[in-house]
């Protein structure tokens, strides 16, 4: 196979804990996991150095356990970080650089012809961990890209795990069923919000579509210390050109419906 200028990376060894010393730190240490974060990047050929990001690229990042031998736990923290590759049809981290060579040969042979008028491609597909608790996992998947066509795209993804067994957690499963009314009140008064609706006007006036005309939550949502953010991308609720909407509600407001000690 040609060379690629393929560069695999283990950066950043070390544990949660290893965050900015603040008040979280007595929290993080008690919940600390050892774990790398693996960069796994593929470069167009003859890219010169100081031209990395305007060559076509390839990038994938995420925190992985290592060690030879896992615990039951460890195990299923890697699954849950595998699990956001299950579309490109990755089943282990040993699979990723054989994934963005082949993608990198695929973009060499599909715009040959074009010479130098051939447009730069990239993808970056990142998880981060940006919580965890003696029971539950947060992680964030960004993925940004451009394959060509008239713009590029980007999606974020978040999944809260629990770490006993695994399963990725719905909002059913994180707050009392009693809580949900309340939450759902709270979630479009932030999303009006944020998006500069004022409480009289009408969603579907402003160019959202919900199921019913009526405001959800959705699915796609992720923890902190701090609280709990929504997440809706492109297409999901609206036209592209509405972009994404995302809005955050604080600890204080939600934690008295959660099932799980935060």
């Amino acid at each position: 196979m040609k060379n690629f200028g393929l560069i695999v990376m283990c950066l950043l060894t070390g544990l949660i804990a290893c965050e900015t010393k603040s008040n979280k730190e007595e929290h993080f240490e008690q919940n600390a996991l050892e774990f790398e974060t693996l960069t796994f990047r593929v470069d167009e050929k003859d890219c010169e150095e100081e031209e990395k990001n305007a060559c076509t690229y390839f990038e994938v990042e995420l925190p992985y356990i290592t060690k030879a031998t896992l615990s039951g736990k460890e195990e299923r923290f890697n699954q849950a970080v595998m699990d956001f590759f299950e579309e490109d049809s990755i089943k282990s981290v040993k699979e990723i650089s054989a994934f963005i060579e082949n993608d990198m040969v695929i973009y060499e042979e599909f715009t040959e012809f074009l010479g130098d008028n051939r447009t730069k491609w990239f993808y970056s597909k990142k998880v981060d961990l940006i919580y965890t608790t003696p029971q539950l996992w947060s992680f964030h998947f960004t993925q940004e890209e451009y394959l060509g066509g008239a713009h590029g795209n980007t999606s974020h993804q978040y999944k809260v795990i629990n770490s006993a067994t695994g399963q990725k957690l719905t909002l059913t499963d994180l707050f009392r069923p009693d809580f949900l009314p309340e939450l759902t009140a709270m979630g479009e008064a932030a999303f009006k919000e944020a998006r500069g609706i004022s409480d009289s006007t009408s969603l579907s006036s402003s160019g959202f579509q919900f199921p019913k005309n009526e405001f959800e939550l959705n699915n796609n949502f992720g923890l902190s210390e701090e609280g709990i953010r929504f997440y809706y991308n492109p297409y999901e609720i609206g036209p592209y050109s509405l972009g994404a909407s995302f809005f955050d509600l604080p600890m204080e407001q939600i934690k008295a419906g959660l099932k799980f000690d935060i």
